[in-house]
């Protein structure tokens, strides 16, 4: 099917239609417990939340973290349950980076309906806006970080040596052929250093990478 020469333009439509859904689901989900009145047990409650803290021990591992570390999630959006994740199980600390106001502003709101505002913390930005003043263990890229390949050139050039990334990416099934952005190659200065498959019920393989410009 990849060989195919009118495929990659109905798959980059198809996955843009795919973003773009589940983007309208993350507002609607983020909305809906920043107006609960129980706002852990609505969270607790999407069907997606144990696959969140799957990928949530996969970072943690991968990554070799520990309690009181911090993260950079870079492309965070209104709903960033990976962080959420990470910070109730492992307790770690955590800056999300998100390029539009409306959705910073309304994963500001949802952390502070979760109790989570000083645990982490939102701002409006971009790759451009790496690397930060803070000190941080990891910078994960997200999936709607796009495009990857100018991302991770920039990422390449102006962090420290030895800095660690983590992106998701997936290997299988149909959701490798709507992947679209699994396709690019790391730029020379970055190198992988080990992938965390995945178990049940998540999807999603993680990659992490190290800053190497030897």
């Amino acid at each position: 099917m990849r060989c195919d020469p009118e495929l990659p333009k109905v798959l980059d439509h198809i996955s843009q239609l795919k973003r773009a859904n589940g983007l309208r689901m993350e507002i609607h989900n983020a909305k809906t417990v920043i107006s609960s009145s129980s706002p852990w047990d609505t969270v607790k409650q999407f069907v997606y939340f144990p696959n969140y803290m799957e990928l949530a021990r996969m970072e943690y591992t991968g990554a070799n973290l520990c309690p009181g570390d911090r993260v950079v999630f870079l492309g965070s959006g209104p709903m960033t349950l990976t962080l959420v994740c990470l910070c109730v199980q492992y307790k770690i600390y955590s800056i999300g980076i998100e390029l539009f106001s409306e959705y910073a502003q309304l994963s500001r709101k949802l952390m502070t309906a979760l109790g989570l505002e000083k645990q982490v913390k939102i701002i409006e930005g971009s790759h451009f806006s790496l690397p930060l003043s803070e000190p941080c263990r990891l910078i994960m890229v997200g999936a709607d970080a796009l495009p990857k390949d100018k991302i991770f050139a920039h990422l390449s050039k102006h962090l420290d040596q030895g800095t660690a990334l983590s992106y998701r990416i997936y290997e299988k099934g149909l959701r490798r052929l709507l992947d679209v952005q699994s396709n690019f190659k790391l730029p020379q200065g970055i190198k992988e250093v080990t992938r965390i498959r995945p178990q049940p019920p998540v999807n999603n393989t993680s990659v992490f990478t190290i800053i190497d410009r030897v």
